[in-house]
């Protein structure tokens, strides 16, 4: 460091000093040495001044230090069953610290809920259903050495914790057929697999003609698209364009859920390119019995002008109808998740996002609900020309909702309008996970799949199909004193298909559980067992001879018979039996008998010598 005035060399009265030295209270005695009484100085203890000195009068009351956060909780990817455990780190020079952490249904570290008892600088995260949580920590510094305030907190980043339900995950792969099926109402084509949905976009999106008009797809099992980047089924790149694809077939869920739809789209390029991004781009036909959950849809266009500036963000469609006289329809279905629209052009550029569709070109939504978060932006200098983000669709052009839902405690209108359109219904986040609601969704159903509750946090806490819950079987057996097990209880239980139990285990005297309890993929059918064992324990007796001769332990199983002994001896006493009553069979704990002895008394033989001898 150079002195300020750019002295080169030594002048009288200055002195170089090291860093080291400035910093040592050596210095803040020789700067006392030469100060006014009311300008003191003091060693920066608080790194007010990067350590070195300052005046005492700077200082003040201290207050607690704010903890330093080294380490943050960080976002998590995992099956159900997986083991997550997520880890602050925090310091401070001075105090004791304290954790608390809480649970968020959205990306925010505030107003979460508190976990009880969750008061450590780790936190096991609950894996058992299929949902997405945020989750953040309050550190608390606590000083009763401070002079001002004595408790300090800084909290951590809300961390992300996506558990996705086990199906073997897509791996981004296009099949080359459907699983089977011929198209007709009689026998659909078949999916079953990230990789077939994969194959029906790469279809309709190859052709024009490939719209599938009036024929019947249903998929046939739980699909897990891993987050992987989606490329939507169809395109919709403007009205009456060559170019865009339309679906007009009839997709039947049949029940099932689709995790994991994600799209992180950035429109940029010249040329017509789509701009509606969904599982559906553009849809012409018939959705119905199918769930989304962990949708993540983003659409960003950075064209600033042309007619090519418009953005679409749906969960199950991004343009839903043809025009008027579509028979486009989304019926019996849900999504839960986010969506979201962006636009930088400066023109009247149309800017959309929904739960269901961006855009309700006349089609009908009927008997579904959204528990989404949709929101859109534009730049500041633009006026789109239409534009907005709602619960169930982004806008409306025409159309018609029956019967439907949306999550008033994630996006407060239901079409980005102020008013509601008839047949749609806000429901708060608490509204949706009551039986109330259920009862509600399976009147309106038809003939549609039913659903049911959430009791087992699988949707968090929303209602699914009822098709999706699987009897599954529990048997808890202990070991025989011989060969083999015995039965001693059937659990009977129900759980979600396709996902992992772990059984619950039991506590019987003198029997230990397993040091893991068994698990097992539920099947659908109710084929599925779970067989717990519980070892029999082994115990011993103990015998305490009380200074006799030693009695040999006896060690053996619960329930074993038990022999007796032989009798202790002891010189010049008489064994009296053991303390405590010896069991017949061993009983479930350890014992410690203790020999009882007495003297028993004494017998005198006494001889009379007479004087002669006799």
């Amino acid at each position: 460091m150079t002195a300020v005035g750019a002295v080169n060399a030594a002048s009288s009265g200055t002195t170089a000093k090291t860093e080291a030295e400035m910093l040592s209270p050596d210095f803040v005695d020789l700067l006392n040495a030469g100060a006014e009484p009311d300008a003191l100085w003091m060693s920066d203890t608080i790194a007010l001044n990067g350590g070195y000195p300052i005046h005492i009068r700077d200082v003040g009351p201290t207050n607690a230090q704010r903890p330093i956060l080294s380490s943050q909780p960080a976002d998590r990817t995992v099956a159900m069953g997986d083991v997550v455990e997520l880890s602050v780190e925090a310091s401070v020079s001075r105090g004791t610290l304290s954790y608390q952490w809480y649970n968020n249904t959205a990306d925010s570290n505030e107003s979460g809920t508190i976990i009880p008892g969750a008061n450590d600088t780790t936190l096991a995260v609950p894996t058992s259903g299929a949902r997405r949580s945020w989750y953040y920590c309050v550190v608390t510094n606590t000083d009763p050495e401070a002079e001002g305030e004595k408790t300090a907190v800084n909290t951590t980043r809300a961390a992300c914790v996506t558990v996705i339900d086990p199906l073997a995950p897509w791996d981004g792969s296009v099949a080359t057929s459907f699983a089977g099926g011929s198209g007709t109402e009689a026998d659909p084509y078949l999916i079953s697999t990230g990789a077939e949905l994969a194959y029906l976009a790469q279809q309709v999106n190859a052709d024009a003609d490939n719209t599938y008009d009036g024929q019947y797809f249903r998929q046939t099992s739980n699909i897990n698209l891993n987050h992987l980047e989606w490329a939507p089924i169809g395109r919709y790149i403007g009205s009456s364009n060559s170019g865009n694809r339309l679906f007009s077939g009839i997709y039947d869920g049949d029940g099932h859920i689709i995790i994991g739809l994600t799209t992180q789209a950035i429109i940029g390029t010249d040329g017509e390119v789509n701009k509606s991004y969904a599982l559906f781009a553009y849809l012409g036909g018939t959705i119905k019995n199918l769930g989304l959950t962990h949708v993540d849809v983003s659409v960003t266009n950075t064209r600033t002008t042309s007619s090519n500036s418009n953005a679409y963000a749906g969960g199950i469609v991004g343009y839903l109808g043809t025009g008027s006289g579509t028979s486009a329809r989304v019926v019996n279905s849900f999504v839960e998740g986010s969506v979201y629209a962006s636009i930088a052009s400066t023109s009247q550029a149309r800017v959309m996002a929904g739960g269901i569709a961006a855009n309700l070109n006349y089609g009908v939504i009927e008997n579904c609900y959204t528990c989404v978060n949709a929101s859109i932006s534009h730049a500041s200098s633009s006026t789109p020309s239409m534009s907005g983000a709602g619960g169930l669709v982004g806008y409306v052009s025409g159309g018609s909702f029956i019967d439907s839902y949306w999550n008033t405690s994630k996006t407060t209108s239901a079409s980005g309008s102020s008013s509601t359109p008839s047949g749609a219904t806000g429901r708060t986040d608490s509204d949706i996970q009551t039986t109330d609601f259920v009862d509600l969704l399976n009147t309106n159903r038809d003939s549609n799949k039913a659903w049911t509750q959430d009791l087992y946090d699988f949707n968090s806490g929303y209602p699914f199909y009822e098709r999706l819950i699987a009897v599954y079987t529990v048997e808890h057996y202990t070991e025989n004193l011989g060969d083999g097990w015995s039965l001693v209880v059937t659990d009977n239980l129900t759980g979600i298909a396709n996902t992992v139990a772990t059984a619950g285990l039991k506590t019987y005297t003198g029997f230990a559980p397993p040091a893991v309890a068994p698990s097992a993929t539920i099947a659908t059918g109710g084929s599925t067992v779970i067989r717990v064992e519980y070892t029999r324990n082994s115990y011993t007796i103990t015998f305490d001879s009380a200074g006799g001769s030693p009695v040999d332990p006896i060690t053996a199983k619960y329930e074993a018979a038990v022999t007796a002994p032989s009798d202790p001896t002891r010189a010049g006493f008489v064994f009296d039996g053991w303390e405590g009553t010896l069991p017949t069979t061993m009983p479930a704990e350890n014992l410690t008998l203790t020999a009882q002895w007495s003297t028993g008394g004494y017998l005198l033989t006494i001889t009379y010598i007479t004087s002669d001898g006799s």
